[in-house]
């Protein structure tokens, strides 16, 4: 893509993110809230689902890991928007923020939720994806959930095993997950010397789940 054209895209961005404002979508320095998204769009969760916008070029080849149906992000339903240091997409089913330049120069934070079956009956899921942080890298990780702005717990992740690397995540939570709520989710990368941590790039960005 030529100098000339990513400019007039970047400008169409600018313009366009001016227009929400001016519609009152409500930005923060965080991922946008329930309350400020809804206002803004307007109509039920479903009529905005069917209304699909572009996946945004940061977050397409995140969103193409799992694209429809239970267990995907589902189409785009608003365009890629500015927070005071990155950007956030929200999904029929999830979000996805671009924690940048604070914890990585690519580092993406991802939330779904999705439903599952057992004995006992149907159930609902929310399951998290970061990563990469490079330059940055840690032996451990902090991870935080919030349901209707209070705290659930913090939890650990060491890097090298089966879900966390230096550079990357995933996480999932499904006996603290009930419908008609909303969750945040919010990761730290740290270097733990077995007492304490340290954590110099801080919290990402977080996600916002409402279903």
């Amino acid at each position: 893509m030529s100098g000339p054209v990513r400019a007039h895209l970047r400008h169409g961005l600018v313009r366009l993110v001016t227009r929400l404002l001016i519609a009152g979508v409500v930005l923060v320095g965080s991922a946008v809230t329930p309350t400020a998204f809804a206002a803004g769009l307007g109509g039920t969760a479903a009529t905005r689902a069917s209304s699909c916008v572009p996946t945004a070029g940061v977050f397409y080849d995140r969103w193409a890991q799992r694209p429809y149906g239970n267990g995907g992000y589902g189409c785009a339903i608003a365009p890629l928007t500015p927070t005071s240091y990155g950007y956030y997409q929200n999904f029929a089913n999830g979000q996805m923020v671009l924690s940048a330049p604070n914890q990585g120069t690519t580092m993406i934070v991802s939330g779904l939720h999705s439903t599952y079956q057992d004995d006992t009956g149907q159930h609902t899921r929310i399951d998290f994806q970061w990563g990469d942080t490079a330059p940055y890298s840690y032996n451990d990780w902090l991870i935080r959930l919030d349901r209707n702005n209070v705290n659930q717990g913090q939890w650990e992740c060491a890097s090298g095993g089966t879900l966390c690397t230096a550079t990357t995540g995933i996480w999932g939570f499904a006996y603290l997950i009930a419908p008609g709520n909303s969750y945040q989710f919010t990761v730290e990368g740290c270097d733990f010397n077995g007492i304490s941590h340290t954590c110099n790039q801080g919290w990402t960005i977080p996600v916002w789940l409402w279903f």
